[in-house]
Parts: C-alpha cells; sequence; structure tokens
C-alpha cells in the first residue's frame, strides 16, 4: 500500500506519514498504534493468495521438511510443535525467546558486530509446511547491516552467531520476532516462527557510511589505521561483486578503495609503502575486471599503473599483453607476454596467450596475403577472342565494380566469423587494401547479418573498415 493510503483513527484525514516503530509496540509499556484502511483498499484480491506468484514447484523445493528428531511424536503431550523442537535446540537468549540449530556447519569466525550480512531464508509459521516469507522463492539473497534494526530482534541474534557458509534453524517467540499484532494477514498475532537461514557472506563494516560524511579536511586528517578499515571495507565488497560475476559494480568498488588511498596524505615512508602496496592490488583487481568486460584500454591504462609500482610485476606483462592482443597490436603483445613467460615459463595463462596470438597472427597474414595477391596477381595470357571480350567489358565498367567475387565473400565470412566468436577480441580492422565497392558493401552486408558494426574510417590509403560487437 502508499502511505497516503493509512489513516489513523484519531483523524481519518491525516495519512500515517512516518513508519510505525516495531521496537515501540514491543515494549510492555506501549499502549500499541491503530491504523485504518480507506475502504477502496480494502477489497480482497482473490488472485493475492500467499504464493500465487511463485511456481509450484519452486515452493514445494522451500517447504519445511522436518528432521527424524523433530518428527518425533512418540507422546503427544499436548506440546506445540515448534515447542517440542525448541527443547532439544540452543537457548541464544535467557529466557528461550530465541534457539538455535545449526544444520550446516559454516567456517572461519563468527561474524563481528555491526558487519554487513547476506543472506538467505525461508520463514515458517507453526502447522505450516509452506514459507510465509522466503529470499529463496524470490531468488534474491538479502543483504542487510547487522545492528542497525534492519532485521527481527530475534533473527539478528541468531545471525550474529553464525559463520560463512552455515546453515541454522531459528525458532523465534513473538516477543522477539513481530510482536503481539503480528503482520495480517500473513503472521497472525503473537505468533511464533521458524527461519531457516543461510549466512553466504558478510563484510566488517569499518565505518564507510561515516567516511562519506567526513570533510575533505577530516578525510586527510584521519589516522592510516582508520583508513585501512574503510579500504578493507570497499575491497571485500568488491570481491564478494567479482565472486558474482558483476564486473562493473566490483570495478566501482576496486576504484573507490584506490581513490580513498590516492587522496591520503602519507605521514611516512612506512606509510607509503604499505600503501603503494594496497594501491597495486586495486589496480590489479581493475585491470582484471576490466579485462573481464572486454575494455583492453582501461586494463592497459591499470596494468600501466602497476607497473610504475612494479616494473617487472608478471601479472602485469600478462595482461598488458593479453589487452594488445585484443586492440590488434600483436607486436607489442607478443613482447610483453614473452617477457611475462620468461619470468614463469610454465604459467598456464601466458602459455595459451601466446599461443592463441600466434594463431590470430598467421590467420591475420593469411587473410592479408589472399587479398594482397588477388590485387596484384599478373594476368594470365589472352587469346584474341578474349581481348575482345574484355573490352566489350569495358562499357560496363562501373557495373563490374559493385561485383565481388564468391571466393573473396567466403574468406570474408570465415574470418568475420572467427572474429564475433572471439571473446576477448573487442573490434577487428581490415588491411588496408583497396577495395572494390562490391568487396565493401560485401563486408558492410556479412557484418550486419552476423550481428557486428562495421565502420569506415579515413580514405584513399588510409581507408579502413573497423568492426565492432554490439554492446
Amino acid at each position: 500500500m502508499d502511505q497516503d493510503e493509512y489513516y489513523t483513527q484519531e483523524d481519518l484525514s491525516v495519512p500515517l506519514k512516518e513508519p510505525l516503530d516495531l521496537n515501540e509496540l514491543r515494549n510492555p509499556l506501549s499502549e500499541g498504534q491503530s491504523f485504518q484502511l480507506k475502504e477502496d483498499c480494502m477489497v480482497p484480491d482473490e488472485n493475492l493468495t500467499s504464493n500465487a506468484f511463485f511456481e509450484p514447484n519452486d515452493v514445494l523445493r522451500n517447504c519445511y521438511i522436518p528432521d527424524e528428531d523433530d518428527d518425533d511424536t512418540d507422546e503427544d503431550d499436548g506440546t506445540c510443535p515448534f515447542e517440542k523442537m525448541a527443547k532439544k535446540m540452543e537457548k541464544l537468549v535467557e529466557d528461550g525467546g530465541v534457539v538455535k540449530k545449526i544444520l550446516t556447519h559454516g567456517s572461519g569466525n563468527v561474524i563481528p558486530d555491526g558487519s554487513i550480512v547476506t543472506i538467505h531464508y525461508n520463514g515458517f509459521l507453526e502447522y505450516s509446511d509452506e514459507p510465509f516469507d522466503s529470499s529463496r522463492l524470490r531468488n534474491a539473497p538479502v543483504k542487510r547491516q547487522l545492528g542497525k534494526g534492519q532485521l527481527l530482534e530475534g533473527l539478528e541474534i541468531g545471525i550474529s552467531t553464525m559463520k560463512k557458509g552455515e546453515l541454522s534453524r531459528f525458532i523465534i517467540k513473538h516477543d522477539y520476532a513481530l510482536g503481539k499484532l503480528g503482520c495480517a494477514p500473513r503472521v497472525p498475532p503473537e505468533a511464533t516462527v521458524m527461519y531457516e537461514v543461510e549466512l553466504m557472506s558478510f563484510v566488517e563494516h569499518a565505518g564507510l557510511d561515516e567516511y562519506n560524511f567526513l570533510t575533505e579536511e577530516e578525510k586527510r586528517n584521519l589516522k592510516f589505521d582508520q583508513l585501512r578499515k574503510v579500504y578493507t571495507e570497499e575491497r571485500q565488497h568488491g570481491k564478494q561483486l567479482f565472486d558474482a560475476e558483476q564486473f562493473g559494480k566490483a570495478y566501482r568498488h576496486y576504484r573507490k578503495a584506490a581513490t580513498i588511498l590516492e587522496e591520503y596524505r602519507l605521514k611516512d615512508d612506512e606509510e607509503e609503502r604499505e600503501q603503494q602496496q594496497m594501491l597495486f592490488k586495486m589496480y590489479h583487481h581493475m585491470a582484471v575486471c576490466s579485462d573481464r568486460m572486454a575494455k583492453p584500454g582501461r586494463c592497459i591504462s591499470y596494468c600501466k599503473r602497476m607497473m610504475e609500482i612494479e616494473p617487472e610485476n608478471v601479472k602485469a606483462l600478462y595482461f598488458f599483453g593479453k589487452a594488445l592482443h585484443q586492440q590488434q597490436e600483436f607486436d607489442r603483445a607478443r613482447g610483453y607476454l614473452i617477457k611475462a613467460q620468461r619470468m614463469e615459463p610454465s604459467n598456464r595463462s601466458i602459455n595459451e596467450q601466446l599461443a592463441k596470438l600466434e594463431r590470430d597472427v598467421r590467420n591475420y597474414k593469411v587473410m592479408e596475403t589472399n587479398m594482397y595477391s588477388r590485387m596484384f596477381s599478373k594476368p594470365k595470357g589472352q587469346t584474341q577472342e578474349e581481348k575482345e571480350k574484355e573490352n566489350e567489358k569495358i562499357t560496363v565498367k562501373e557495373n563490374k565494380a559493385l561485383n565481388c567475387s564468391e571466393a573473396f565473400a567466403d574468406l570474408a565470412r570465415t574470418q568475420l566469423i572467427a572474429f564475433r566468436d572471439d571473446s576477448s577480441r573487442t573490434e577487428m580492422p581490415f588491411p588496408s587494401v583497396n577495395f572494390s565497392l562490391g568487396e565493401i558493401e560485401c563486408i558492410l552486408e556479412t557484418a550486419t547479418d552476423l550481428g557486428l558494426d562495421a565502420k569506415e574510417v579515413g580514405s584513399g590509403q588510409s581507408y579502413r573498415i573497423k568492426l565492432y560487437k554490439k554492446e
């Protein structure tokens, strides 16, 4: 509902503009708060059933399946299922309002206070197999910061005990969940709820929000230890996104981390040495992101910055050579890759890139040779009859200029398909030769058929055709 559709009972003409404070509502001394909907907003919609928007098979996969221990019904003493389960679980608060059972153990350390967590979860009501709330059904992991009131109190208590990769079950009484009122129609009043939560990852919060609100003067006066924490948070955010193959977003976080370091006013040589090491890592990460996004020009820029810090670094040499290869600068690419290979002769990535470079060079030379041989081949001896036919062709010279041989068309198509299917190349310049009008038209039409962009650059002897992959 829009906020304009909520009205307090005290004055039905005044919309409820501020959100309700659940913590205040859970206060035993609170008298609560009531509000009412406009009549035209209270008409039930038969299509809005609890799981109407999800595929039945997806809902089935996320149903609650009791463990053998949970399904112990030998004695029916009238105890509710959640209460029976809770007796066998670990208490996280003294009154037993939040209890926990680990289903899959995680690794590493327990989440530090204030961390930003990424979780998947299913929430269940008692006596119900289908989740009343599920990030898995939405296929959208939830990212929240602990300690900011962004989660139910009991859920935050439970998550704060987890490790990365852990899958745990929590039973949470209403005092730590949605309180006495619940959340109709999905969650009834005073409902005890159960959550199965997977902690996918977390980033230790180090004050990035606070840093962004500092003045330039305050940023310059930060201690290096404080700056290091902010840098670490941005780097961790970038790694999460990179692992999720969101390279553009990861690049932006790495760029922020590098900017923080570049703008810091260093106090001594020790800080400068550490800053340079940290910057090198960020430039490397940005070069890799640029490579994955097929942006060789940007990749070259960060490789140069890496080499300003470590001139003989093999990673910088490798990505520099790879980016030059993508830009068709074969000789320069070979130089950087060979230098990297000499430093690490058994490096598989370097050796494979060199082999690929040599294949592309051979293919390029074959194409160039074929085109030049067609241009400068000597005419064969002609009979009188052939000469007469040749003279007749002079009158239709303009039309002939629009023709293109099948051999040329096949060669052009072969090269264009190879370029289109090569994910490491973003553009393809043709050799600077004098094409006929028909051959130019053939290249442009074939490029269009294959989903490529083609541009004609220059004129006369500097004429080029450049091909690009569509974004």
